[in-house]
């Protein structure tokens, strides 16, 4: 059924007033043989699409804040590598993406997963460790980025951001290759706000990191499938937060902000 929500079709459906969080899989089969798709050549994906749609002016804002919810819900849902269906199918619910998407979602407050096995066709237990990924996806140049990665760093959660704030102390600590980066740089965002040539009817850029952060996304999936290397860069990230320990931070402050000297404090 995902295959068929390709960009054109999703914005079918949010025109004909398709909502595919109502309707069963069966309903959403019935509406794509009664309403066949014109399969012309696609745009690459999702953003490039809604990207054509806001060039052209052929989208509204209702339109486009639902097409990019559908958007996020296929996305979390292909995440899941089948953990959401095998979840729903074990707990005899109705698959449906309501269903599926409620799966996806509390998964992430527990341990335990249920996945469905490409051999046997049979629910499978898997278990999933918590935070395994920290995103920090705010706009490179503006420092919104703070101490919160550093703590998820040191729990071995691989940060996913753009280079913004103590994101790039942590890029420096671990190696490109222990994160996952996206986005436009702070150089980028500078000189758009400077010099122009990008105009996203915001400050903060969003759709013009967009399809960044979705390659990025599919990336941090293929990561994870490689569990000796996604356990490699887990520990790095581990042991190289020895740097953001608050005495190193506070002696730092105090020495090159503060301008504080250490006071020897004898006790009798």
């Amino acid at each position: 059924m995902i295959v068929k929500l390709t960009p054109k079709n999703v914005l079918q459906m949010i025109r004909d007033g398709v909502n595919p969080l109502e309707k069963t899989f069966g309903e959403l089969e019935s509406y794509f043989a009664e309403n066949p798709q014109s399969y012309e050549e696609e745009a690459e994906d999702y953003s490039r699409f809604l990207y054509q749609l806001e060039q052209k002016k052929d989208i509204t804002e209702n339109e486009r804040k639902a097409y990019i919810g559908i958007y996020r819900m296929v996305h979390q849902i292909e995440r899941e590598d089948g953990a959401a269906v095998g979840a729903v199918v074990n707990i005899g619910a109705e698959l449906q993406f309501s269903t599926l998407l409620a799966a996806s979602r509390s998964r992430r407050t527990s341990h335990m997963d249920w996945k469905v096995s490409d051999d046997t066709g049979l629910t499978q237990e898997v278990r999933l460790s918590e935070n395994n990924i920290s995103e920090q996806i705010s706009l490179a140049s503006k420092e919104a980025s703070g101490t919160g990665n550093m703590k998820f760093m040191l729990n071995g959660a691989i940060t996913l951001g753009t280079m913004d704030g103590a994101n790039v102390e942590i890029v420096n600590e671990v190696g490109a290759e222990n994160a996952q980066i996206f986005g436009l740089s702070s150089d980028e965002v500078i000189r758009f706000e400077n010099e122009g040539g990008y105009d996203p009817m915001e400050i903060f850029n969003i759709l013009k990191d967009f399809r960044s952060y979705a390659e990025a996304q599919r990336k941090i999936d293929e990561r994870y499938r490689d569990t000796n290397g996604w356990a490699k860069t887990v520990m790095t990230n581990t042991a190289k937060a020895g740097k953001f320990s608050s005495d190193r931070t506070i002696e730092e402050y105090a020495k090159e902000i503060w301008n504080l000297k250490k006071v020897k404090v004898t006790l009798d």
